[in-house]
């Protein structure tokens, strides 16, 4: 219900925004959704819109989960069948898009704290990785 309030409210050329998107993606995915072509074809869309846009790695692991489960079934590898080629293409981009490192850069205060530590280790006769 809530993915057809979605298609009758949203665009397919102006989609919702990561945030959203990656929590419908959770939600159909919890509810072990059973794809049909028209839902189906408008999420690839919105992939498709949105590919260029940055996402977080739990953005990611959502729609990537969803799209997942989505073409390991039988309903949807035979709606994904029915879907123009670039729109496949959408789908199989999301399966293969780096999920990045998750990581971020140390702060100033980190790294000041990791070279203090590394100093009393040193000091106190103990080796100690900085890697």
């Amino acid at each position: 219900a809530v993915l057809r309030r979605f298609c009758t409210v949203a665009s397919p050329m102006r989609p919702p925004g990561s945030e959203v998107l990656a929590t419908l993606c959770s939600a159909l995915y919890f509810a072990a959704w059973r794809p049909t072509p028209r839902p189906l074809w408008q999420l690839a869309t919105w992939f498709d819109v949105t590919s260029a846009t940055p996402r977080s790695p739990a953005q990611q692991a959502a729609i990537r989960g969803l799209v997942m489960s989505t073409l390991a079934g039988d309903a949807g590898r035979g709606a994904a069948a029915e879907l123009r080629p670039e729109l496949r293409t959408a789908l199989a981009h999301v399966l293969v898009q780096s999920a990045g490192t998750g990581l971020t850069p140390a702060s100033d205060t980190a790294l000041k704290f990791r070279h203090e530590a590394t100093e009393a280790l040193r000091s106190a006769g103990r080796a100690y990785d900085l890697s």
